[in-house]
């Protein structure tokens, strides 16, 4: 059932997020593009779930004197409130990213999030969009087939297939044409060129190279697959390449300089 009141609750906007009820669905839609407080405050959840993705931290904010109680919390939650509570709660979450946080964790979505299983390829399209949108978050979805790297889909800003002539060791050791991705990107101010490059039908190379012209950028590499550390790097040399060994599956390639972080999500099929 839709919430009567006026706006959209954090309820119907997280059930809308994670696809649990598709009876609402259009209904939801429209309503975000007309109303402009619900469109912000479904923002300010993707934007919270997205920090809780990102970080595997659920996120901090500073508690007022202005904000809700348990029992308003609480309420809202259980929908027990009267119309003029429950009206009273939503605009107070319109302007109180402390207490639409509160909802989320008990709305079980940070702590979802924060869970070990969690990969990006499982994460409701929706939180894929907005965390794609992000200048400091690249995806790239590819295919391994028997001629090479078929990108599924990227938000890359610029990419190449580049056709190779490689051994493929199979049943039958042959040389053959292949696709293989190269793109660039500049992260802390230095260049990283990437290439991905098939080895065999189970597994692809994941190759890093880093130019700089000036010190160390100090920069760190984590490799996650599925959201557990598999290897970790860190540039030490002028020039320096590194190569990794995938096979299917989700990984998440975090290059690390201070407090900051790039991220790229890189789901092999």
């Amino acid at each position: 059932m839709m919430n009567q009141t006026k706006h959209l609750s954090v309820g119907e906007l997280i059930n809308y997020l994670f696809e649990q009820d598709l009876s609402n669905i259009n209904i939801i839609e429209t309503h975000l593009k007309e109303c402009k407080k619900c469109a912000q405050k479904f923002t300010k959840i993707q934007m919270i779930l997205k920090k809780a993705f990102l970080t595997k931290k659920t996120t901090k904010f500073k508690r007022k004197k202005t904000c809700l109680n348990e029992n308003l919390i609480a309420g809202y939650i259980d929908n027990s409130l009267s119309i003029e509570d429950a009206i009273k709660v939503e605009k107070h979450l319109t302007k109180c990213n402390y207490c639409l946080n509160k909802i989320l964790e008990v709305f079980y979505a940070t702590e979802k999030l924060k869970s070990a299983q969690l990969t990006f390829s499982s994460l409701p399209e929706k939180i894929k969009k907005y965390i794609a949108t992000s200048s400091e978050t690249f995806i790239l979805k590819i295919q391994n087939t028997i001629k090479g790297i078929k990108i599924l889909n990227s938000n890359l800003p610029e990419y190449e297939m580049v056709p190779l002539s490689s051994t493929i060791r199979g049943k039958d050791i042959s040389i053959k044409k292949i696709k293989i991705i190269q793109f660039s990107l500049k992260i802390f101010e230095t260049n990283i060129s990437f290439s991905i490059i098939p080895e065999n039908s189970d597994k692809i190379n994941l190759n890093l190279k880093f130019s700089y012209k000036k010190v160390s950028p100090n920069i760190t590499i984590k490799l996650f697959r599925e959201c557990n550390i598999i290897a970790q790097d860190k540039i030490k040399d002028k020039k320096i390449e590194f190569i990794y060994t995938l096979t299917k599956g989700d990984y998440q390639v975090q290059f690390i300089k201070s407090k900051k972080k790039f991220n790229l999500f890189l789901e092999v099929i």
